[in-house]
């Protein structure tokens, strides 16, 4: 698939899946189980567990919201005022699904793509709002991917091992890491050249693909659940 279409699917998807529509969110399940099927050679299913699995704070923090902050009838009656509300804790589980569909989707693109392809695909779709628009934005992608995993590296690199000192310090030393990984990153994005790589046209019957994700969303959005 054309690296332009691939993206605007994503975007299309992300649309249709941060609704938290019950019916989209089901379709965007299937949709990703299908891509994670088919690409499973590809991509390193473990990594992307791990990465899902960070997400459990930020997830019980999205139950502990919308559970306990939504009116309804409460869920375990037997807690009485103190019972999240069922209505919450089933829009909270909806969120959650899309949340992580997000996640993995976005994760499943920049395995897919590298930075280059992804620089020129934006580069291509902003191609309507002008050359120095679509030329700083894609600039500051380029510099956020090459960020990114160094500083991801740099932290990991910074962390001393469990055994070693409290909680405390080694959060502080984590934090070191990623101060010095900042400023090393600030440093080389003054000197990064960044070449946009000129893709092929968009062949039109390409165009279809977004287009029947954009109307497979449209309907499943109208099942209420």
């Amino acid at each position: 698939m054309h690296p332009v279409v691939t993206i605007v699917c994503f975007f299309v998807y992300a649309a249709g899946v941060a609704s938290a529509a019950p019916g989209a969110v089901l379709l965007g399940l299937a949709l990703l189980g299908t891509v994670l099927v088919a690409l499973r050679e590809r991509l390193d299913l473990h990594a992307l567990g791990r990465a899902l699995g960070r997400m459990r704070w930020l997830l019980a923090a999205l139950l502990a919201s919308y559970g306990w902050f939504t009116p309804g009838a409460p869920l375990l009656a037997v807690l009485g005022a103190a019972s999240p509300s069922a209505e919450g804790v089933r829009l909270a589980l909806w969120r959650s699904l899309a949340l992580l569909q997000l996640f993995a989707g976005a994760s499943i693109i920049l395995a897919l793509c590298s930075r280059a392809t992804l620089v020129a695909a934006l580069h291509a779709l902003l191609a309507p709002f002008g050359t120095g628009l679509r030329e700083r934005l894609a600039v500051r992608l380029a510099l956020t991917l090459d960020a990114v995993p160094r500083l991801r590296e740099a932290v990991a690199a910074a962390r001393p091992p469990r055994a070693s000192g409290t909680r405390f310090e080694r959060l502080a030393a984590a934090a070191v890491g990623a101060y010095r990984a900042a400023r090393v990153g600030a440093e080389r994005a003054a000197c990064l050249e960044v070449e946009f790589v000129p893709l092929p046209p968009v062949p039109r019957r390409a165009w279809g693909w977004p287009v029947g994700l954009a109307a497979a969303f449209a309907l499943a959005s109208r099942w209420a659940g």
